[in-house]
């Protein structure tokens, strides 16, 4: 029996191993589609093509992808997101200038700020109003607590548009310098009104994509921040109103201020205006802010603040240590002339 010979038709098996790439996988930026390459420059989160942060694109692509696990910390400390692209987050309750935050978080954040608020104004308020001094110890303290926090605030605000804290020093540093070198007491006026516009911007100005000089972005907003946001954009809001409506009212002549905490027929709106007399001045606007100028002892003593009407013929100006005047004679007219007797001395409406 003769053996088949071999198929020679019959197909070889090739031994040539199949190339496996070992290469990662490229990041495709979910935007632009832009594959990322060895060659291309600029951080790893950014794309270099487009400029826009991976994380911070809206497109889904499933070649990138960022999950966030949540490290909880300590009422008043930094939380800290781990994933792809790591995040940081001050929290609300803090004396610490280190991170940042966004603009929602900045609107949101000020619940601690107006807590204190009402606090100082109560303390304020409410001894006057039972005919004692007010708490100067706790207006105090709330005062200095407000001012930091708000400090705190527009600080963070500005590290994450990539801008130094120390700014905010300068911004309140300089009217009082203008004014001590004969800028004028305007100069501190307009210093304040500075800080609050400084502080308007923050609210709109955004902040910068991923890691700056000041550290690594803030983590997402969540649904508690919206909301806070959302209602502190309603109150500031109503508060605007209110304040357009309540000087409408004052200015149609129909307001009369309490006369209750004191002399029945004497109301902080019979001094409206500007008065003159011998070493001493006094200006009460039509919200009762009062500034009063006296020449004591060789210096010149000035005193700002709310007038008060208080028990008897009594007026008293300011709020943390209030000065006291006896009105010996109430504001009448006397020869074509405003006058009215303040400890004793006659003063002159000038306008």
């Amino acid at each position: 029996m003769n053996a088949n010979p071999p198929d020679t038709r019959s197909t070889n098996l090739s031994l040539q191993a199949e190339a496996i790439s070992l290469q990662p996988q490229a990041v495709v930026c979910p935007k632009c589609q832009h594959k990322r390459t060895a060659a291309d420059a600029g951080p790893a989160w950014q794309c270099p093509n487009c400029g826009i942060a991976y994380n911070k694109a809206t497109a889904q692509s499933d070649a990138v992808t960022h999950t966030v696990v949540r490290t909880a910390a300590a009422r008043g400390k930094q939380e800290t997101d781990h994933g792809d692209w790591d995040t940081a987050t001050p929290g609300v309750v803090s004396l610490s200038f280190t991170g940042r935050i966004g603009r929602l978080r900045y609107m949101a954040y000020t619940w601690p700020i107006m807590a204190l608020s009402a606090v100082g104004m109560a303390a304020a308020v409410l001894g006057p109003a039972h005919k004692t001094a007010p708490n100067v110890p706790l207006i105090i303290v709330v005062g200095i607590l407000w001012f930091w926090l708000w400090l705190r605030l527009m600080a963070l605000r500005l590290h994450d548009v990539n801008r130094s804290g120390k700014w905010l020093a300068a911004l309140l540093l300089l009217p009082a310098v203008l004014a001590a070198v004969g800028g004028g007491q305007q100069m501190i006026g307009l210093g304040g009104g500075l800080f609050w516009i400084v502080a308007l911007l923050l609210n709109i100005v955004p902040g910068t994509d991923g890691d700056n000089d000041y550290g690594p972005q803030p983590g997402p907003n969540t649904f508690l921040i919206k909301v806070g946001a959302a209602l502190f954009i309603a109150f500031t809001a109503f508060a605007v109103y209110a304040n357009i409506k309540y000087m409408e009212y004052v200015r149609s002549g129909k307001v009369q201020p309490s006369a209750t905490l004191g002399n029945p027929g004497l109301t902080p709106s019979a001094f409206i205006g500007s008065w003159q007399g011998d070493g001493i001045s006094l200006r009460v606007g039509h919200f009762a802010d009062a500034v009063l100028v006296r020449l004591q002892g060789g210096q010149i003593v000035r005193t700002a603040g709310v007038l008060r009407v208080l028990d008897g013929n009594r007026i008293s100006i300011g709020s943390v240590a209030p000065v006291i005047l006896n009105v010996t004679m109430p504001p009448h007219v006397e020869s074509k002339l405003e006058k009215v007797s303040l400890d004793g001395i006659e003063l002159i409406k000038t306008q």
